[in-house]
């Protein structure tokens, strides 16, 4: 596996920096952060580091984790991140190529435990029952109070690994699940 001990991929996105994967990671260097991949809206993967190398993205557990950035539009950028009501969902094809990177990654680490957290959609909560340093694909937001960041993405990816949903259902229920995370 990429880094000893590894049980993290960490799920960012970037606020309003970073719309494609060059300004990313120009972005990321100026503020010495970095991912170990980017997935852009049209579906594009790019590697940014070697997955044997920690990168600075998630305090804690930059050198147990993998860090992937969807390059979804959320917002403006905060101190505390993108609220919930300025995210915008991004195109299914970006969900998508995400979701098959985390399994790609998953195939070539048998003993990383690929596990996601779960949606309640009549309650309106979409990211319980996963707690904050939980072994498996967590959203970066779980980490810091008051983000959106990566939850939709996960959420995504629960869907089509926990529930065998389609993609276009799977990026259905994300929609509606922000609408009501937009409300609250």
């Amino acid at each position: 596996f990429p880094l000893k001990g590894a049980g993290f991929i960490i799920i960012h996105n970037p606020g309003s920096i970073g719309s494609t994967h060059d300004t990313l990671a120009k972005q990321l260097r100026s503020d010495n952060l970095g991912v170990h991949f980017s997935v852009d809206r049209n579906g594009g993967v790019r590697q940014h580091a070697p997955m044997n190398v920690g990168v600075n993205h998630a305090v804690g557990v930059n050198n147990s984790s993998i860090g992937i950035e969807v390059l979804a539009n959320a917002g403006p950028r905060t101190k505390q991140g993108s609220p919930a009501k300025d995210f915008v969902v991004g195109p299914a094809k970006m969900y998508e190529a995400a979701y098959q990177l985390v399994l790609k990654i998953n195939r070539n680490a048998p003993n990383f435990k690929l596990r996601f957290p779960d949606y309640n959609k009549k309650e309106g909560l979409f990211y319980y029952g996963h707690k904050r340093k939980a072994r498996g694909v967590t959203a970066h937001a779980s980490y810091v109070a008051m983000r959106t960041d990566g939850k939709i993405e996960v959420l995504y990816m629960a869907l089509r690994y926990r529930h065998g949903f389609s993609m276009m259902k799977a990026h259905k229920i994300c929609v509606d699940m922000h609408e009501i995370a937009k409300k609250s």
